[in-house]
């Protein structure tokens, strides 16, 4: 199941060829609208990966798992690794909102 939230993770290196192929045979106009959705569902999708990639490691906090009833915390795998996952993601994800912010910004 944990293979499946990298796949939109790593769709956009794939995504990348595959525009630039059909770029080149469409008027500029429809390129435009094409990179421009492509580039923005491609970005809703990294974003929802790296949010469910946190519930795991968030469920670990009792505030988190009081919230969803749990007794147990969400895991695949051991809480160390799981942790560290959580950690890896949610670090990118407030990297990629900072970015956002200061895009939004200028």
């Amino acid at each position: 199941m944990m293979w499946l939230l990298s796949l939109p993770l790593l769709l956009p290196f794939l995504a990348g060829p595959v525009c630039r192929a059909l770029v080149t045979s469409l008027p500029p106009q429809q390129a435009v609208r094409l990179l421009a959705g492509s580039a923005a569902g491609l970005a809703a999708g990294s974003t929802a990966a790296l949010a469910l990639l946190i519930v795991p490691g968030a469920t670990h906090l009792r505030p988190v798992a009081a919230l969803g009833h749990l007794l147990t915390p969400l895991a695949s795998g051991s809480p160390g690794t799981v942790i560290a996952i959580t950690v890896v993601a949610g670090s990118l994800l407030a990297a990629r909102g900072a970015l956002l912010l200061h895009g939004a910004y200028r």
